[in-house]
C-alpha cells in the first residue's frame, strides 16, 4: 500500500511540475527596442495634421497578457517633452494601444510598457504631427542672393556670428564668412548659421531644429517656390 502511495504521490508530483513548465512565463514588464523609429528615435511614419498641436505617438503592445487588468505606458523622450506615462487608449484582446502627445519632432529614448508575455513586442505604430519642418540648407545660404538674407533680418556684410550663437569663434568672422569656410570655422559653426537663417525667414517652417533634407521652400531670392 504504502509503494503504490508512493508512486501516486510521484505522479502527481510529476504532473504538476509538467503543468507548472507548460505554462508560458509572464514578461512583466517590455522594453521598446526601437520598433518604429530610426536609431535617433524619431517616429519612422509621420502623418500631417493640421489639427495636431504637437505630436500624437501610438504605441502598440502586441501579445498582453490578457488576465490583466491594467496596463501602463512610461516613456522617456528628449527635452522640453522628458518622461510620459499613459493608460491604455484601446484595449482589444491581447492587444493593448498607448495614445500620448510630445512636442513636435521629440526624440523617443526609451519606453516599457506593464503586463505583457513572453512574446510580447512594444512598437511605436506611426505618429501624427502638425506640421512637417522645412530646412535651407548652409549651401543655400551661401549661394542665396542678399534679399533672401535679408528677408531673414541678416547681411551677408555687417551680420557676425558671434553677435548670434553663445560660443564664439575666433576672429569674429560674418556669417557669410562661416558659410565659405566650413574648414576654417568647423562644421557646427557651419551648420548653426543654416539653422539660424533658416528659423528666421518668414516662409521656412524650421521647427525644433529638424533638418529635412531637399525641403526648404524658397528660391535663391527668398521667393516661396511654387
Amino acid at each position: 500500500m504504502k509503494k503504490k502511495m508512493l508512486v501516486l504521490g510521484l505522479a502527481a508530483f510529476g504532473f504538476a511540475a509538467s503543468a507548472l513548465v507548460a505554462q508560458p512565463v509572464l514578461a512583466e514588464t517590455i522594453v521598446w527596442q526601437g520598433n518604429g523609429t530610426d536609431f535617433t528615435g524619431v517616429c519612422n511614419k509621420l502623418i500631417v495634421d493640421p489639427t495636431v498641436t504637437g505630436q500624437n505617438w501610438l504605441f502598440v503592445l502586441n501579445s498582453a497578457n490578457k488576465s490583466a487588468l491594467y496596463h501602463q505606458l512610461r516613456a522617456d523622450f528628449d527635452e522640453p517633452t522628458g518622461d510620459i506615462a499613459s493608460t491604455p487608449s484601446k484595449v482589444n484582446n491581447q492587444v493593448v494601444q498607448f495614445s500620448v502627445n510630445t512636442a513636435p519632432y521629440a526624440l523617443l529614448e526609451y519606453a516599457e510598457a506593464d503586463n505583457g508575455t513572453a512574446k510580447s513586442v512594444l512598437t511605436v505604430s506611426h505618429c501624427e504631427v502638425g506640421v512637417i519642418s522645412q530646412w535651407c540648407s548652409p549651401g543655400y545660404w551661401r549661394n542665396a542672393e542678399d534679399k533672401a538674407w535679408a528677408d531673414a533680418g541678416f547681411s551677408k556684410v555687417i551680420s557676425y556670428y558671434n553677435d548670434s550663437f553663445t560660443t564664439p569663434l575666433a576672429g569674429n568672422p560674418t556669417l557669410y564668412e562661416v558659410l565659405q569656410s566650413p574648414q576654417t570655422y568647423g562644421g557646427a559653426a557651419f551648420n548653426n548659421v543654416g539653422d539660424l537663417l533658416s528659423a528666421a525667414h518668414p516662409y521656412v517652417t524650421f521647427v525644433d531644429g529638424v533638418r529635412t533634407p531637399d525641403s526648404c521652400p524658397i528660391d535663391h531670392f527668398g521667393f516661396l517656390i511654387d
